[in-house]
């Protein structure tokens, strides 16, 4: 798994537990998105969480969110915030 510029920041099994080779921390511009919180709806090891606003369709519940800054679990899983926070979103997917 690739950030926009060509950082690595998993060669491995991306959802194995072990800490990501570096943050993700960019847009898919490759702007900066250090120091933002993104809801994520999963456990460290890219579980499903209960916490997911209602499966993103409520902002009366809570969802899991993770850091940008984060290379250990808390990339993804940091903690839960109430579902009418604004946060970022990360997208996976596959590269060229």
């Amino acid at each position: 798994v690739k950030k926009p510029s060509g950082t690595i920041v998993e060669n491995t099994d991306f959802w194995s537990g072990s800490n990501l080779e570096s943050p993700v921390n960019e847009f898919a511009d490759g702007m900066s998105a250090a120091g933002l919180t993104v809801f994520t709806g999963s456990g460290g090891f890219g579980n499903y969480s209960f916490d997911s606003c209602s499966d993103w369709s409520s902002t009366g519940s809570a969802g899991s969110y993770g850091s940008t800054d984060a290379v250990n679990f808390d990339w993804i899983d940091l903690g839960f915030a109430t579902c009418n926070t604004t946060r970022h979103w990360y997208c996976i997917g596959p590269g060229n």
